[in-house]
Protein backbone atom coordinates (compact mmCIF):
# COMPACT_ATOMS: atom_id res chain seq x y z
CA UNK A 1 0.00 0.00 0.00
CA UNK A 2 2.72 2.23 1.10
CA UNK A 3 4.16 1.99 -2.78
CA UNK A 4 1.03 2.25 -4.41
CA UNK A 5 0.60 6.06 -2.47
CA UNK A 6 4.65 6.43 -3.14
CA UNK A 7 3.59 6.17 -7.18
CA UNK A 8 0.57 8.07 -7.21
CA UNK A 9 2.33 11.08 -5.71
CA UNK A 10 5.07 10.56 -8.33
CA UNK A 11 2.44 10.74 -10.92
CA UNK A 12 0.49 13.74 -9.10
CA UNK A 13 4.02 15.84 -9.14
CA UNK A 14 4.48 14.65 -12.99
CA UNK A 15 1.03 16.20 -13.58
CA UNK A 16 1.69 19.12 -11.94
CA UNK A 17 4.73 19.99 -13.43
CA UNK A 18 3.31 19.72 -16.64
CA UNK A 19 0.15 21.24 -16.37
CA UNK A 20 2.90 24.44 -15.39
CA UNK A 21 3.98 24.65 -18.60
CA UNK A 22 6.69 22.05 -18.67
CA UNK A 23 8.45 20.95 -21.84
CA UNK A 24 6.77 17.65 -22.45
CA UNK A 25 8.66 14.10 -22.13
CA UNK A 26 8.72 10.83 -23.62
CA UNK A 27 10.69 8.60 -20.88
CA UNK A 28 8.42 10.61 -18.14
CA UNK A 29 4.97 10.15 -20.17
CA UNK A 30 6.13 6.26 -20.47
CA UNK A 31 7.08 6.13 -17.23
CA UNK A 32 3.37 7.02 -15.93
CA UNK A 33 1.88 5.12 -18.05
CA UNK A 34 3.96 2.11 -16.52
CA UNK A 35 3.01 3.29 -12.97
CA UNK A 36 -0.36 3.60 -14.14
CA UNK A 37 -0.35 -0.10 -15.23
CA UNK A 38 1.17 -1.05 -12.04
CA UNK A 39 -1.42 0.80 -9.78
CA UNK A 40 -4.30 -1.02 -11.83
CA UNK A 41 -2.30 -4.84 -11.05
CA UNK A 42 -1.79 -3.86 -7.48
CA UNK A 43 -5.78 -2.46 -7.33
CA UNK A 44 -7.29 -6.12 -8.70
CA UNK A 45 -4.49 -7.48 -6.23
CA UNK A 46 -5.92 -5.96 -3.47
CA UNK A 47 -9.76 -6.94 -4.76
CA UNK A 48 -8.27 -10.42 -5.10
CA UNK A 49 -6.62 -10.53 -1.91
CA UNK A 50 -9.95 -8.82 -0.01
CA UNK A 51 -11.82 -11.45 -1.33
CA UNK A 52 -9.59 -14.38 -0.09
CA UNK A 53 -9.78 -12.84 3.16
CA UNK A 54 -13.86 -12.93 2.98
CA UNK A 55 -13.72 -16.20 2.13
CA UNK A 56 -11.50 -17.38 5.31
CA UNK A 57 -13.18 -15.52 7.40
CA UNK A 58 -16.11 -17.14 6.57
CA UNK A 59 -14.21 -20.66 6.74
CA UNK A 60 -13.02 -19.16 10.29
CA UNK A 61 -16.00 -18.40 11.48
CA UNK A 62 -17.24 -21.92 10.34
CA UNK A 63 -14.82 -23.72 12.33
CA UNK A 64 -15.52 -21.45 15.34
CA UNK A 65 -19.36 -22.37 14.91
CA UNK A 66 -18.17 -26.18 14.93
CA UNK A 67 -15.81 -25.60 17.81
CA UNK A 68 -18.97 -24.24 19.94
CA UNK A 69 -21.10 -27.10 18.89
CA UNK A 70 -18.42 -29.80 19.81
CA UNK A 71 -17.92 -28.03 23.33
CA UNK A 72 -21.73 -28.28 23.19
CA UNK A 73 -22.28 -31.78 22.52
CA UNK A 74 -19.27 -32.55 25.02
CA UNK A 75 -21.13 -30.75 27.81
CA UNK A 76 -24.90 -32.43 26.98
CA UNK A 77 -22.72 -36.37 27.35
CA UNK A 78 -20.81 -35.23 30.24
CA UNK A 79 -24.34 -33.77 31.81
CA UNK A 80 -26.40 -36.97 31.00
CA UNK A 81 -23.66 -39.75 32.04
CA UNK A 82 -25.16 -40.50 35.26
CA UNK A 83 -28.43 -40.80 33.03
CA UNK A 84 -27.21 -43.81 31.09
CA UNK A 85 -25.52 -45.28 33.97
CA UNK A 86 -28.98 -45.49 35.28
CA UNK A 87 -30.17 -47.10 32.23
CA UNK A 88 -27.34 -49.64 32.38
CA UNK A 89 -28.14 -50.90 35.92
CA UNK A 90 -29.93 -54.27 35.90
CA UNK A 91 -32.94 -55.01 38.49
CA UNK A 92 -31.58 -57.12 41.09
CA UNK A 93 -33.67 -60.27 41.85
CA UNK A 94 -32.81 -61.94 44.64
CA UNK A 95 -33.39 -65.45 43.27
CA UNK A 96 -30.77 -64.71 40.35
CA UNK A 97 -33.08 -66.19 37.44
CA UNK A 98 -34.83 -63.71 36.54
CA UNK A 99 -32.82 -61.74 34.61
CA UNK A 100 -33.60 -57.68 33.00
CA UNK A 101 -31.97 -55.45 31.22
CA UNK A 102 -32.00 -52.38 29.07
CA UNK A 103 -29.86 -54.40 26.52
CA UNK A 104 -32.79 -56.88 25.43
CA UNK A 105 -36.07 -57.77 25.34
CA UNK A 106 -38.21 -58.21 28.59
CA UNK A 107 -37.46 -62.59 29.34
CA UNK A 108 -38.02 -64.83 32.14
CA UNK A 109 -41.31 -64.71 33.80
CA UNK A 110 -41.67 -61.24 33.15
CA UNK A 111 -41.72 -61.26 28.88
CA UNK A 112 -44.48 -60.20 27.22
CA UNK A 113 -45.18 -63.97 25.60
CA UNK A 114 -45.18 -65.24 29.37
CA UNK A 115 -47.47 -62.31 30.49
CA UNK A 116 -50.21 -63.44 27.50
CA UNK A 117 -49.93 -66.98 28.40
CA UNK A 118 -50.97 -66.18 31.50
CA UNK A 119 -53.44 -63.61 30.48
CA UNK A 120 -55.09 -67.06 28.61
CA UNK A 121 -54.77 -68.78 32.15
CA UNK A 122 -56.92 -66.02 33.92
CA UNK A 123 -59.12 -65.69 30.83
CA UNK A 124 -59.71 -69.72 31.43
CA UNK A 125 -60.16 -69.37 34.93
CA UNK A 126 -62.93 -66.65 34.90
CA UNK A 127 -64.75 -68.86 32.18
CA UNK A 128 -65.25 -71.68 34.56
CA UNK A 129 -66.29 -69.84 37.05
CA UNK A 130 -68.81 -68.11 35.03
CA UNK A 131 -70.06 -71.73 33.99
CA UNK A 132 -69.81 -73.14 37.57
CA UNK A 133 -72.07 -69.95 38.57
CA UNK A 134 -74.51 -70.68 35.71
CA UNK A 135 -74.86 -74.52 37.38
CA UNK A 136 -75.06 -73.34 41.25
CA UNK A 137 -78.36 -71.04 39.97
CA UNK A 138 -79.71 -73.80 37.74
CA UNK A 139 -79.53 -75.99 40.36
CA UNK A 140 -80.39 -73.20 42.81
CA UNK A 141 -77.68 -74.93 45.35
CA UNK A 142 -77.08 -70.86 46.47
CA UNK A 143 -79.27 -68.47 47.39
CA UNK A 144 -79.22 -65.15 45.69
CA UNK A 145 -78.33 -63.81 48.99
CA UNK A 146 -74.88 -66.34 49.02
CA UNK A 147 -74.25 -65.59 45.43
CA UNK A 148 -73.54 -62.02 45.98
CA UNK A 149 -71.78 -62.30 49.52
CA UNK A 150 -69.27 -64.29 47.09
CA UNK A 151 -69.42 -61.71 44.24
CA UNK A 152 -68.93 -61.14 40.94
CA UNK A 153 -71.66 -63.70 40.05
CA UNK A 154 -73.77 -61.46 37.78
CA UNK A 155 -74.67 -62.49 34.59
CA UNK A 156 -73.52 -59.17 33.16
CA UNK A 157 -70.36 -58.99 34.99
CA UNK A 158 -69.73 -62.44 34.08
CA UNK A 159 -70.64 -62.22 30.46
CA UNK A 160 -69.44 -58.69 28.84
CA UNK A 161 -66.99 -57.40 32.12
CA UNK A 162 -64.37 -60.42 32.58
CA UNK A 163 -64.28 -60.51 28.24
CA UNK A 164 -63.86 -56.73 28.32
CA UNK A 165 -61.43 -56.72 31.54
CA UNK A 166 -58.97 -59.55 29.70
CA UNK A 167 -59.50 -57.60 26.01
CA UNK A 168 -58.01 -54.28 27.73
CA UNK A 169 -55.10 -56.30 29.48
CA UNK A 170 -53.85 -57.64 26.66
CA UNK A 171 -54.24 -54.50 24.69
CA UNK A 172 -52.46 -52.63 27.18
CA UNK A 173 -49.65 -55.36 27.23
CA UNK A 174 -48.99 -55.43 23.28
CA UNK A 175 -49.18 -51.46 22.96
CA UNK A 176 -46.75 -51.41 25.59
CA UNK A 177 -44.38 -54.08 24.32
CA UNK A 178 -44.78 -52.18 21.03
CA UNK A 179 -43.93 -49.07 22.26
CA UNK A 180 -41.32 -50.88 24.59
CA UNK A 181 -39.52 -52.02 21.00
CA UNK A 182 -39.84 -48.99 19.26
CA UNK A 183 -37.96 -47.18 21.59
CA UNK A 184 -35.01 -49.57 22.38
CA UNK A 185 -34.69 -49.79 18.42
CA UNK A 186 -34.25 -46.25 17.70
CA UNK A 187 -32.01 -46.18 20.79
CA UNK A 188 -30.32 -48.99 19.19
CA UNK A 189 -30.12 -47.05 16.14
CA UNK A 190 -28.49 -44.01 17.61
CA UNK A 191 -25.69 -46.41 19.51
CA UNK A 192 -25.13 -47.93 15.74
CA UNK A 193 -24.23 -44.73 14.32
CA UNK A 194 -21.86 -43.35 16.73
CA UNK A 195 -20.01 -47.04 16.54
CA UNK A 196 -20.80 -48.26 20.15
CA UNK A 197 -23.00 -50.84 19.11
CA UNK A 198 -22.92 -53.74 16.47
CA UNK A 199 -25.03 -54.24 13.46
CA UNK A 200 -25.87 -57.87 14.48
CA UNK A 201 -27.64 -55.90 18.14
CA UNK A 202 -29.65 -53.68 15.76
CA UNK A 203 -30.92 -55.98 13.46
CA UNK A 204 -31.77 -57.98 16.52
CA UNK A 205 -33.51 -55.01 18.05
CA UNK A 206 -35.29 -54.11 14.31
CA UNK A 207 -36.79 -58.41 14.53
CA UNK A 208 -37.93 -57.75 17.63
CA UNK A 209 -39.70 -54.10 16.70
CA UNK A 210 -41.14 -55.91 14.15
CA UNK A 211 -42.51 -58.34 15.98
CA UNK A 212 -44.14 -56.60 18.56
CA UNK A 213 -45.97 -54.33 15.78
CA UNK A 214 -47.24 -57.52 14.04
CA UNK A 215 -48.44 -58.83 17.32
CA UNK A 216 -50.32 -55.25 18.30
CA UNK A 217 -51.96 -55.35 14.87
CA UNK A 218 -53.27 -58.42 15.01
CA UNK A 219 -54.85 -57.63 18.11
CA UNK A 220 -56.47 -53.94 16.91
CA UNK A 221 -57.50 -56.09 14.01
CA UNK A 222 -59.90 -58.71 15.75
CA UNK A 223 -60.19 -57.51 19.38
CA UNK A 224 -63.70 -55.77 20.19
CA UNK A 225 -65.50 -55.32 23.50
CA UNK A 226 -68.75 -56.48 24.51
CA UNK A 227 -71.79 -54.09 24.79
CA UNK A 228 -69.45 -51.46 24.10
CA UNK A 229 -72.34 -48.86 25.37
CA UNK A 230 -72.54 -50.45 28.85
CA UNK A 231 -68.57 -50.77 29.34
CA UNK A 232 -67.02 -48.07 27.02
CA UNK A 233 -63.60 -47.63 27.47
CA UNK A 234 -62.20 -45.00 29.79
CA UNK A 235 -62.12 -41.15 29.28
Amino acid sequence: MRKAAAIIASIGICLVLASCGEEPNTGISAEIEGYKAQIASLEETVIKLKEEIAVKDSLIEELRQDERFVRDQVSRKQETESYYGELEKAISFMSGRQAYTQQGPLNGSYSVDRGLQTLDKIKSALESFSDMTALVKEGGLLTEEELNAIGNTDETIQNVEFHNMIIRIKGQMLEQNYIIKALDLRRALVLYELGRAERKELDARYEAFLNAREQYQKFVNSAFYRDIELYSAPS
